[in-house]
């Protein structure tokens, strides 16, 4: 028997998800070609995602190109500081190294000055005048002259121990000595010449040894101020402030200052520190001595001796001449270190 076909149409349940339309949008497929930062943002907002913009993209990129910008000049600074600290430290061995190079070229002119000097020339002695008979021997009167015109004596004559360094340097007034390694000539020109040039008129950091332009050789001024730095290398008078110990002056109880026309020994009666600033309570101005009359020039000695750092017995008359040997103190612009002493003997 024939089966009887259903007629009976199939309803889908109401809990079943409707068939997907297998046409696709054009809109969405054109936008799912996109790359993410270019899809359309309300469709990830929908999502709840929120893609940050180009701009966004731009201010992070600008502090990274800053920092950048700024650690290449900080690596530029930082390099050139260390290229100049270079540069300062070797300039200042090389300077060191030629200052006491030159220490050593002075004091072997010294000790050779002194150990070779040629023997003074004795005059060949002169004939007996003979008398000749066979002229006659009138008298010849003599033409009387006007008077005597005053003039200022000549110069004595220059030792010779400075032929060479005069040689060399024609700004040479005297030689130096004191303590375990100061032993220079000394120069005079200005009081400013000589802060960065050498005794042999080279550039240099150390200077040279100087005596003050007020001060006079010949005739001799009752003060003699000499200069120098106070350098840490030890060239110039960088150890002239080892005579503030004690020790070191009975050590080198002696200072022995030739100029070009004497030489005379000098004993310290004072080692000082002083100021150069006027409203200091330790002021000294050590440049009117030469013009103080002798009972200012007392006064003076007394104020020193009491500023010294220690006290030496030493006595100083108003007739006496002095040596001042005076250097920068460090720590303070306005700080001097200065030797004060009394010229005990003329050689």
């Amino acid at each position: 028997m024939e089966r009887n076909r259903r007629t009976v149409k199939y309803i889908q349940p109401a809990s079943a998800a409707p068939a997907q339309d297998t046409q696709k949008d054009p809109a969405a497929a054109s936008e799912a070609s996109l790359p993410h930062n270019r899809r359309n943002s309300c469709t990830y907002q929908a999502q709840g995602f929120r893609p940050e913009s180009n701009n966004g993209q731009q201010r992070k990129r600008k502090p990274v190109v800053r920092q950048r910008v700024l650690y290449g000049v900080v690596l530029f600074a930082l390099v050139g500081v260390f290229v100049f600290a270079s540069y300062q430290v070797i300039a200042y061995l090389v300077q060191t190294h030629q200052a006491k190079q030159e220490e050593q070229m002075i004091q072997g002119m010294i000790a050779e000055s002194q150990t070779s000097a040629p023997p003074e020339e004795t005059a060949a002695p002169t004939p007996a005048p003979t008398e000749d008979r066979s002229e006659s021997s009138a008298v010849i009167p003599s033409i009387p002259t006007a008077n005597p015109i005053y003039s200022r004596p000549a110069k004595p004559e220059i030792l010779i121990q400075f032929t060479n360094a005069l040689a060399i340097n024609p700004d040479t007034v005297g030689q130096l000595q004191m303590g375990e390694s100061i032993n220079t000539y000394v120069v005079q020109r200005d009081n400013s010449y000589y802060l960065r040039r050498s005794f042999t008129n080279e550039y240099s950091f150390s200077g040279a040894i100087f005596l003050d332009v007020t001060c006079s050789i010949y005739p001799k001024s009752r003060n003699l101020i000499i200069h120098g730095h106070n350098m840490h290398n030890g060239t110039a008078f960088g150890k002239l402030s080892r005579f503030d110990e004690i020790a070191y002056l009975n050590k080198y109880p002696h200072i022995e200052f030739s100029t070009l026309y004497e030489s005379a020994m000098y004993t310290p009666f004072a080692v000082v520190y002083y100021s150069v600033d006027p409203d200091s309570e330790i002021y000294l101005d050590i440049y009117r001595i030469n013009s103080m009359s002798d009972q200012e020039f007392l006064q003076f000695v007394r104020k020193v001796q009491s500023m010294s750092e220690y006290n030496i017995p030493v006595r100083v008359a108003q007739s006496d001449r002095i040596l001042t040997v005076t250097t920068c103190a460090t720590g303070d612009a306005d700080m001097r270190f200065a030797v004060f002493a009394v010229e005990s003997k003329v050689m």
